[in-house]
């Protein structure tokens, strides 16, 4: 997908610069700048205004279908899974000992479900199954590299 996208957008800075180069004031192709269309069966372009081909409008429009389909291929990322340890809000945090600790799962840096939060743990607890999701985390993309090499 990454090279379909990428070549979209060299399409696009093609027509870009054609347009930039070939347009006259009212916006048309000049004369000396008629296309030339390779076609099996020969087609002659009449230079109507309402024939003309408005590149500004067709690079917009590219422009567009472009950038949708990076935001497209962007949503079907991965996000990045991280873990943190925190006070549970409301609580001190001043015993190690007490069950005021929180591990939270962040995707891209953010809970996105309330669900993922693990409390009522002393901070030694936190740490211990903090550090058993990252290995279990590690584990898993170490797999994933292994398959596919």
């Amino acid at each position: 997908m990454a090279q379909a996208g990428s070549g979209i957008a060299q399409w696009l800075s093609e027509i870009k610069t054609f347009a930039r180069s070939s347009l006259d004031a009212s916006g048309f192709l000049s004369k000396k700048e008629q296309p030339s269309l390779s076609l099996a069966t020969p087609v002659e372009l009449t230079p109507t205004p309402e024939s003309m081909l408005d590149l500004p409008a067709l690079a917009e429009c590219v422009s567009f279908w472009a950038e949708r389909a990076d935001r497209m291929e962007d949503e079907k990322k991965e996000p990045e899974i991280s873990y943190v340890i925190r006070v549970k809000p409301g609580r001190a945090g001043t015993d190690p000992n007490a069950p005021d600790w929180e591990v939270c799962e962040l995707e891209d840096g953010e809970v996105k479900n309330s669900a993922d939060i693990y409390d009522n743990m002393t901070e030694a607890e936190a740490n211990q199954i903090a550090g058993m999701w990252r290995k279990k985390k590690e584990e898993a993309e170490t797999a994933v590299v292994d398959s596919v090499n």
